[in-house]
């Protein structure tokens, strides 16, 4: 890679990074509901997915393709089920505080938390790999801004580290601001009402993978017939 393509390549994945969509919004979420810890955990399952994505490009786009054909439908399903079980999570336990049975206990076992950082990691890594959007930009995009072909194995290391570094910069300071405004201004009933907001995300986004992996596999899969 060239100077000039490595900072054409880095632009591009700011501006990949900063797009809203399902992962953008869970990521935020996740903050909200769980805390910074668990949002960066996210963000970094997230990163290192699509750093495999980009060698994978480089590789073949057909590696890429096949990747998302065979692992999508049944990655999209249980990303789906999994945000519907904690939504309703969600809602009940905002039932069960707006009556006063659901208060939470005062300390985590450190145990719990580490097994909730690593969880919330991996449902980073699903995000990104069950998104029809990334693999558009890997299989389609990418290849018209910068050359794929005859890449070095240095390349596919720079290219790789600059896809980690590009989410690390957009996402860190970006859930570290949401993480000091829940500090500061939500507690209470607010807090609350935040909370089951979160929940009804979640549900959006499980009812947008749930479309996705019935209604659109034929469009992602036409996408790669024609490139």
């Amino acid at each position: 890679m060239t100077s000039e393509t490595m900072f054409i390549f880095f632009m591009s994945m700011l501006l990949m990074w900063i797009k809203p969509g399902p992962a953008q919004l869970l990521k935020i979420a996740t903050t909200l509901d769980k805390g910074l810890p668990y949002g960066i955990a996210f963000s970094l399952g997230g990163a290192l997915m699509c750093s495999v994505f980009f060698v994978a490009a480089a590789l073949g786009y057909k590696v890429l393709s096949d990747i998302f054909n065979y692992t999508g439908f049944f990655l999209q399903i249980f990303g789906a089920v999994y945000l519907t079980y904690i939504s309703i999570k969600g809602f009940i336990k905002f039932y069960k505080s707006r009556n006063g049975s659901g208060a939470e206990p005062i300390r985590r076992r450190k145990t719990d938390k580490g097994r909730n950082v690593v969880s919330c990691f991996i449902i980073g890594i699903l995000a990104v790999l069950s998104s029809p959007f990334w693999v558009f930009y890997f299989i389609g995009i990418l290849p018209i801004l910068i050359p794929l072909e005859g890449m070095t194995i240095n390349s596919y290391f720079i290219g790789a580290f600059l896809v980690f570094l590009s989410g690390v910069i957009v996402d860190w300071p970006m859930l570290t601001l949401i993480s000091q405004l829940q500090k500061t201004f939500m507690a209470g009933a607010l807090k609350r009402y935040v909370n089951v907001s979160v929940s009804a995300v979640f549900l959006i986004i499980a009812g947008f993978l749930f479309y996705s992996a019935f209604f659109a596999q034929d469009f992602s899969f036409n996408i790669f017939k024609v490139l």
